[in-house]
């Protein structure tokens, strides 16, 4: 790596298998400059994330061509991964189809959401007041809800692309659909397989037909929600498109049923599938 035409550089010495943080030392004539880099193993460097770091004796290497520069490789603290409480058949799927987007390290930790006397991690309590799934712990932070872990995750691992930026003129079209499943497609259906007469103009949610209309319309200019690019709002509508199509209630509306394809389609989704 060069900089300034090529009159300063540095190296990394890094083991394939480990995370190293790496001091490099340069020592021309006239100058010293001390550069810090951290890496992730190989599928994760284009995160920028730290993971699993093992601990590597302190060890200096010189450069087999320019003898002037030393390399000294120290290792990175260790990060845990961040935890996914996950019950089969729940919405904690659509956060394994976010997470495998987003490539983010994560250990699931199996819930019994039914038995509520079942031994559970103690941090479960923490995240998820309710005792619903999904719920995370990610170091300090826990939480519960899709949409709302959706949003942290996006914004917490930005090299995703899975949101756009707070100053993005997309951010408040993105964030609405963040909140369309919960806020009005789930309710939706609710009353639909309740048998609920649907009253539209006094429900924040519509009834059933709007949410479709509204949810058509938005789809039209695709390929996803916020055109060219996939999001985590995709996730969520996704999931819930895909849910709908499933129990049989999603209408034969060909915008809807392309999308659900192209969902479907994506490799974090089959994986998502994979683990039910």
């Amino acid at each position: 790596m060069r900089e300034n035409g090529g009159r300063v550089g540095y190296g990394i010495h890094a083991h394939r298998r480990r995370n190293i943080q790496v001091q490099v030392e340069f020592r021309w004539p006239l100058a010293r400059y001390g550069r810090r880099a951290t890496l992730g193993n190989e599928d994760e460097r284009g995160l920028g994330l730290a993971r699993s770091v093992d601990v590597v004796q302190r060890q200096t290497t010189r450069h087999p061509i320019c003898r002037s520069i030393e390399y000294t490789a120290v290792p990175c603290r260790q990060v845990q991964r961040m935890k996914l409480f996950w019950h089969p058949k729940t919405r904690a799927a659509r956060i394994v189809w976010l997470l495998e987007e987003a490539g983010v390290a994560y250990e699931r930790v199996a819930i019994d959401i039914r038995d509520r006397q079942a031994p559970r991690d103690p941090e479960f309590a923490e995240a998820s007041p309710m005792g619903k799934v999904p719920a995370i712990a990610d170091g300090d932070v826990y939480m519960a809800d899709s949409a709302a872990i959706g949003i942290y995750v996006a914004d917490r691992y930005p090299a995703s692309g899975l949101a756009p930026g707070v100053a993005d003129r997309q951010r408040g079209a993105y964030l609405y659909w963040m909140l369309y499943s919960p806020g009005v497609m789930e309710p939706a259906l609710m009353e639909k397989f309740a048998g609920v007469t649907p009253n539209r103009f006094s429900a924040g949610w519509g009834d059933f037909d709007a949410m479709i209309e509204t949810l058509a319309k938005g789809l039209e200019a695709g390929p996803w929600i916020l055109g060219e690019g996939f999001s985590a709002a995709d996730v969520m509508l996704g999931s819930g498109v895909h849910f709908m199509h499933t129990f049989d209630v999603l209408p034969e509306v060909a915008v809807l049923d392309e999308y659900r394809q192209r969902c479907v389609a994506r490799p974090a989704f089959q994986k998502s599938m994979e683990l039910e």
